[in-house]
């Protein structure tokens, strides 16, 4: 047995029941210690947990040290935490917890679930990755030691940025970061890597760049996990760009629950994620935003993968530049509501409202080159790109804004120009 992780778990569950200002007894441990039963190909390998608890007493079990820290995540999330995105005030808390009675037992239908390093990254976001992975289900994280420099470097050489001077840094620094990791890693007993699960998907590295609502992205990769044959392998690595939640983590959250639940509901997951991040009388608000911008920024378009109709894709792009334009007043709004009661949700109307301001001028962009207006076009790129780099010390824990300005630069396609 792997004391540690289960001494981590139990840290874990005083840390936010002490947030939540619950009092409860909760035992964990190993199925065996339980007696609990469940049919599973390798306990050691395929995660599950059974948690049983009424009147705020009871225990949860796990097949493997993992899991009972998968358990731990989940119980909190059913007493109101919802786990938004890596990172600072990544975590929404509820008002009230209620503390209800639960009783689940359940496995993850995908055995390896593991997030690979992209783009450009500091310490501190891998760190938050790996804090946040277990947290939404994820049990591995592949950060490709032959590659890890490349990724660090590029963020503390400030590869591309037009407001940041490159720092000094050395491959002794991945060394000891890298080490860093390590530990973290192991402390929650997840996988570093696994040969029988890799499977690249593209769609969150460049496609997502383009898909300003996010919602695309994330329907493509609901659909394909529930139609993915898991007797040919046994499971995904996910190769993302690691700040990966602008302007919302509704990929990564979706490809997370998803791979642990096939049968996850996208409708309910996207409301509860919204409500969390940014408020529950914002879910119609932000699910139609969010819509409206996915279906103007067509991705397949912008790649140039197809013919379009120039009058009516343009016409979708005005109506997100109005959406976007509109969004300032409502923005203002929630942060005169919110003030500093809920920080989590503060700094998504923050992100937000700087998302608006980057995509509106990429829109702009899309617009002038179809208008055959290519030096206008290039002006309103370079604008999209210097507010995104004059606001990364805010966005820094969700948006790549090397790999944005890399993207946009390189992978602007339009078929008709």
């Amino acid at each position: 047995m792997n004391n540690q992780v289960i001494i981590f778990a139990r840290e874990e569950l005083n840390k936010y029941l002490e947030k939540l200002s619950v009092n409860a007894e909760i035992s964990l441990g190993l199925f065996n210690e339980f007696d609990v039963e469940m049919e599973l190909n390798d306990p050691c390998y395929d995660d599950a947990y059974v948690i049983s608890v009424k009147d705020k007493k009871g225990f949860i079990a796990g097949s493997n040290e993992r899991s009972v820290l998968f358990g731990v995540y989940r119980l909190l999330e059913e007493w109101g935490i919802t786990w938004v995105r890596p990172g600072p005030n990544g975590t929404n808390y509820p008002k009230e917890c209620t503390c209800d009675n639960i009783e689940i037992k359940e496995a993850a239908d995908t055995r390896h679930r593991i997030m690979c390093v992209e783009g450009a990254i500091s310490i501190e976001n891998a760190l938050d990755m790996i804090e946040w992975l277990p947290k939404v289900g994820f049990n591995g994280y592949y950060i490709q030691p032959n590659k890890a420099h490349e990724y660090f470097e590029n963020w503390y050489n400030h590869q591309m940025s037009t407001v940041k001077q490159p720092e000094q840094y050395t491959v002794e620094q991945t060394e000891e970061y890298v080490k860093l990791i390590s530990v973290e890693i192991e402390k929650r007993g997840l996988y570093t890597y696994a040969d029988d699960s890799k499977i690249r998907n593209d769609h969150i590295i460049s496609d997502q760049i383009f898909d300003a609502g996010g919602e695309a992205i994330a329907r493509i990769v609901h659909k394909d996990i529930q139609n993915f044959d898991d007797s040919a392998l046994n499971g995904f690595t996910v190769c993302q760009l690691q700040r990966n939640a602008f302007p919302s983590s509704i990929v990564m959250t979706t490809i997370a629950k998803t791979l642990w639940n096939h049968n996850t509901n996208f409708q309910k997951l996207r409301c509860d994620l919204y409500a969390a991040a940014f408020g529950k009388y914002s879910v119609e608000t932000t699910t139609d935003y969010f819509a409206l911008l996915s279906k103007a920024f067509d991705i397949e378009v912008i790649h140039g993968q197809k013919q379009f109709n120039a009058s009516e894709f343009k016409a979708n792009l005005e109506a997100a530049i109005t959406a976007m334009e509109y969004l300032e007043f409502y923005v203002n709004r929630k942060f005169w509501e919110i003030g500093d009661s809920d920080p989590c949700q503060k700094d998504s109307w923050v992100y937000l409202n700087i998302h608006r301001k980057i995509y509106t001028f990429l829109a702009r962009s899309l617009i002038a080159k179809i208008n055959g207006e290519f030096k206008k076009a290039e002006e309103y790129l370079k604008k999209s790109q210097e507010i995104a780099f004059e606001n990364e010390d805010i966005l820094q824990p969700v948006f790549d804004c090397m790999f944005y300005a890399k993207i946009t630069n390189e992978n602007i396609n339009l078929l008709n120009t």
